[in-house]
């Protein structure tokens, strides 16, 4: 088996690691943790989406996220851009629809949940297990798998150069790794 893969104290998922996941988690919990991980959206910038499916634009396969919807908590963070277009693989763009009619839980909740069902899938320790796991892992499989965009990854993903290399520079895929992304985020450029 091979190791987990941390980063900066959270769990990156290999593609068979992420389906093992999946696999325990209920129809409407598997919908919004894959929504998580194909838009790379932060857990408060996908309840804001929801709220707002207008947001959605088909014709180009993005979601745009206007200023007000990249706070972070209760303050505005300090982002790198003001607004940003979020880009959607084919699967992104098929489970997108389903987001708007199950109810979302509180983040803590979601993250909680995320935490005992990876304890019960025997992947990890809960403590290497949160909401932005997802947003780690689609950022980690982008560089991986269309290393030539680094530009349109880190401006989907509302990154700065510097915490693209900090974060997501060299972490150690293998081929089957690679070949299992493809299911995921294929179409995603």
């Amino acid at each position: 088996m091979q190791d987990p893969l941390i980063v900066n104290g959270t769990r990156v998922f290999r593609p068979w690691e992420y389906t093992v996941l999946r696999s325990y988690l209920k129809p409407d919990q598997q919908i919004v943790a894959d929504t998580l991980l194909l838009t790379g959206m932060r857990y408060e910038e996908l309840l804001r989406f929801r709220h707002n499916p207008d947001w959605l634009d088909e014709d180009s396969t993005t979601v745009h996220l206007p200023p007000w919807a990249m706070q972070k908590g209760k303050k505005l963070s300090r982002n790198i851009q003001t607004e940003r277009w979020v880009r959607l693989s084919i699967r992104g763009k098929g489970v997108i629809p389903n987001l708007f009619r199950v109810e979302m839980p509180q983040r803590v909740a979601f993250d909680q949940m995320l935490k005992r069902k990876a304890f019960k899938a025997s992947l990890s320790r809960k403590d290497f297990v949160a909401d932005k796991i997802s947003r780690k892992t689609l950022a980690s499989w982008l560089r991986i798998y269309y290393p030539s965009v680094l530009d349109h990854i880190f401006l989907s993903l509302g990154h700065s150069r510097i915490t693209e290399l900090r974060h997501y520079l060299g972490i150690p895929f293998s081929d089957r790794d690679k070949q299992e992304m493809k299911e995921w985020i294929e179409g995603w450029i």
